[in-house]
C-alpha cells in the first residue's frame, strides 16, 4: 500500500476550498549570516507572477516537512521568522540543522551505522488569514488537517521540487531511500523524477540553478512528487 504524509494526501485529494500546496527553494551557506542567530542557511530565489495576481497581507511563506517514518504519517510546519519578499524575489533563513521532529529518522546514536536523518521539506506560499499555521505545528491524520482544508489558501509554489536534508552515513541513508545518497550533507534543493515503477525520487539541482516561485492559485498547475 502506498503511504503518503497526511499533508501531501490532503493536497492531492482536497476540494476547491483547500488551496494549500507545495513550493520549494534552494539554499546556500552564508559565512556571516545576517538573519536570526539560530539560522545559518539562506533560502532564496526568483518570483514569477504571470497572471499578475495580488497577494493579501496575510500571505506567508512556510516550510512543510513531510515525515513517513513512524505511524501515522505526519507533517511539521516551519514558519521562518523574518522572510523577505519583493515583486521579483523571495528569501528567508533556516537553522543549519533540522530538528528530529521534522525528520524521517532511523537510529538514536549518531555513531550508530544505522543512524539516519532525512528531510523532505515542501515550502509553500499561502494566505493564512486566521494565523492557523504556527511554527512547530504538527499535522497528523484528518482531524489535524480538517481546519486547514477550509481556512488556508494556495498562492504559489516552486514546481516539482523539495528542500532535501541529509544527515547520516551512506549505508544508513541508502537503506532508507537510495536517492538520498546522491545529496550532500545538510540542505539541498531536489527536483522530483517520476519512476515507471514505485515512488518518485529526487535528484539535486544543478549548482548554478535557482528556484522559481510561481504565483498561482490553482493546485492543478503544479506537480508534487509522490516520494513515499
Amino acid at each position: 500500500m502506498q503511504l503518503r504524509s497526511s499533508f501531501v494526501t490532503l493536497l492531492r485529494s482536497a476540494p476547491l476550498l483547500l488551496m494549500l500546496t507545495v513550493m520549494l527553494v534552494a539554499c546556500s551557506k552564508d559565512v556571516a549570516p545576517t538573519g536570526p542567530t539560530d539560522s545559518k542557511v539562506n533560502v532564496s530565489g526568483r518570483i514569477e507572477n504571470p497572471l499578475g495576481l495580488e497577494l493579501p497581507s496575510t500571505t506567508k511563506l512556510i516550510v512543510v516537512w513531510s515525515i513517513s517514518t513512524g505511524s501515522p504519517d505526519r507533517s511539521y510546519i516551519y514558519v521562518p521568522s523574518s522572510p523577505t519578499r519583493t515583486k521579483d524575489s523571495f528569501g528567508f533563513w533556516i537553522p543549519d540543522s533540522l530538528a528530529d521532529i521534522a525528520c524521517n529518522t532511523r537510529g538514536t546514536n549518531p555513531s550508530d551505522s544505522l543512524y539516519m536523518r532525512g528531510g523532505v521539506g515542501f515550502i509553500v506560499l499561502v494566505d493564512d488569514p486566521d494565523a492557523l499555521l504556527k511554527d512547530g505545528l504538527v499535522l497528523s491524520g484528518p482531524s489535524g488537517d480538517s481546519v486547514l482544508t477550509h481556512r488556508t489558501f494556495l498562492k504559489g509554489a516552486v514546481d516539482n521540487s523539495a528542500l532535501i536534508y541529509r544527515k547520516g552515513s551512506s549505508k544508513a541513508v541508502s537503506a532508507w531511500r537510495p536517492w538520498l545518497d546522491t545529496f550532500p550533507k545538510g540542505f539541498t534543493l531536489g527536483r522530483g523524477v517520476p519512476m515507471d515503477v514505485g515512488f518518485d525520487i529526487f535528484v539535486p539541482y544543478a549548482t548554478s540553478e535557482k528556484p522559481v516561485l510561481r504565483i498561482d492559485t490553482s493546485a492543478k498547475s503544479f506537480t508534487f512528487p509522490n516520494w513515499t
